[in-house]
């Protein structure tokens, strides 16, 4: 069975991902800093807020080993804050350094925020669930992206990282078929 490590900073829906990753083949595991190397898949998972997730992750030594595995090709999903966190800098706490991977700035939603479902068009074409006020408007140009209808990103992908900005763990069978399909199409598992 395929392994999953979820960084876990303390505020995180874990059940709900470890569900997810379940029905979708993985076996489920905290990650440690040290053990990011050590499976299939990496896990940022999407509840919280910017500025605790990063002091976390600084804290306790995840910053360096995440950003390593990334570019070393180990597949990566980032859900809702856990992509936010993937940019330089978000709006959400001014002065506080995401982990840069993506070369942009997660900023506020113009519409105020969005919450309930809402649907992913392209790639998969279903609906999802959306709870948020940040996101990401522009990522770089070498990204597979799907935009909202409010012109936000919801998906990013390249190689082997995948970002949603929304919570494919909340969205029942709609979820469990995308990683589905990002796990055969773009991690080739």
């Amino acid at each position: 069975m395929l392994t999953a490590g979820i960084v876990d900073w303390g505020t995180s829906n874990l059940e709900a991902v470890k569900n997810l990753l379940r029905k979708s083949g993985y076996d489920p595991a905290i990650a440690t800093p040290n053990s990011t190397f050590d499976y299939d898949l990496i896990v940022m998972p999407g509840v919280g807020e910017y500025q605790n997730a990063m002091t976390y992750l600084e804290a306790n030594g995840y910053h360096h080993p995440l950003v390593s595995a990334i570019k070393n090709n180990i597949p990566t999903l980032g859900i809702c804050l856990g992509f936010q966190i993937l940019g330089n800098f978000s709006q959400e706490s001014p002065g506080i350094r995401g982990l840069g991977v993506l070369d942009s700035e997660c900023a506020r939603i113009r519409t105020g925020g969005i919450l309930g479902w809402r649907p992913l068009n392209c790639y998969l074409e279903d609906f999802f669930f959306h709870n948020h006020i940040y996101g990401f408007y522009e990522v770089e140009d070498d990204f597979y992206t799907v935009k909202d209808n409010d012109g936000f990103v919801s998906l990013a992908i390249k190689d082997f990282l995948v970002g949603l900005q929304f919570h494919p763990e909340k969205s029942q069978t709609a979820g469990v078929k995308l990683l589905n399909k990002i796990k055969s199409e773009v991690w080739k598992h």
